[in-house]
This record gives structure tokens, sequence and C-alpha cells, in this order.
């Protein structure tokens, strides 16, 4: 499969709002590991956010965009509980959002590109670490993370105004 990652920009906005509505429709139809609602997060807002400020990437196949990352060091103040194995500078973390794959590219080691997409970044940036949050009950990223390298540094409620409580893995990559 021949791919690109790239930055997006707002000609990519249609798309990447489309992708996140077939992940979050898939989602909702089966088993919702992210905790992810249509019209709640991800939104066509955040990715313009992200274009906006230059943090938002793609991956493309045969230029169709199927997959959706957003780096930046910007952390929820949740963040703060993790118990970190570095005492680093904001500067020096770069924090990986929204990490989205379209449903029909599943399993065909688009996320996998991405975060080595991710890491080669952050080398090439000079980061310290890479951090990610993930839903507990988010097993296939969980899984993926773990084969990454990436440790469990704690466990946190991101208060999403929802109801019921959703809990979330803290998950850091020493780069």
């Amino acid at each position: 499969m021949k791919y690109c990652i790239e930055k997006a920009n707002i000609d990519d906005l249609d798309e990447i709002e489309n992708l996140y509505i077939s992940v979050c429709c898939q989602l909702q139809k089966g088993i919702n590991y992210s905790g992810w609602m249509k019209g709640e997060y991800p939104t066509r807002n955040v990715a313009e956010e992200g274009i906006k400020k230059d943090s938002l990437f793609v991956l493309r196949v045969n230029h169709k965009i199927v997959g959706t990352m957003i780096l930046n060091n910007e952390y929820e103040s949740e963040y703060l509980q993790g118990k970190w194995s570095v005492d680093v500078l904001d500067n020096e973390i770069l924090i990986i959002h929204t990490l989205a794959v379209h449903p029909d590219f599943k399993n065909r080691g688009v996320a996998s590109r991405m975060l080595d997409y991710a890491i080669d970044y952050g080398k090439k940036l000079d980061y310290k670490t890479i951090r990610i949050d993930v839903c507990i009950e988010n097993i296939p990223a969980i899984s993926l993370y773990q084969k990454y390298g990436f440790k469990n540094v704690g466990k946190v409620d991101f208060d999403r105004g929802r109801d019921e409580v959703l809990w979330f893995y803290l998950y850091e990559y020493l780069i």
C-alpha cells in the first residue's frame, strides 16, 4: 500500500470531517472503544483548529485521506495526574491527539504508520517524550501503543460533560 503522511490543509476539511463521521458511525454500530460520538468528538471544528495551528496530519492512500492525527504539545489538566517517568518542560512533550483511521482501512497498518511518523517527527524536533491518552476500553489502541513501547503511567477521568464517567489511561514513550 503506497501512502504519504503530510500536514492537512483547509482544502482537506470536508474529507477529514467525513472520515470522523465514518469512524464515529462505525464505533456506534459495534464496540465504541474510544468513546467518540458523532457530533461530539471528533468534529469539523477539531480538524479546523488543527489545520489553523498547523498540527493536523493526514495519511493518504492514492490521494484519499484514510488516517488523521494531531501532533502538538497541548494537553488537558488531567495530564498533571500522570506518573510520568521524566520531568520535562511543556515544549519537550509531543502529544498525539485524535488518531483516527477510516473503517475501510482498519487492520491495514495505517495506525502503525502514523505512530512511526509521530515517533520520527518527535525525534527530528528534539522532543523528549511522546504522550497520549486512550479510553480504557480501547483494547486495540492499547495493544498497539504497548507494542510500540508506550508505558502506562496513570488513569484519569476526563470530564467530557457526559453523565457517565469515561476513564482514560495515560501512556508515555521516551524518545
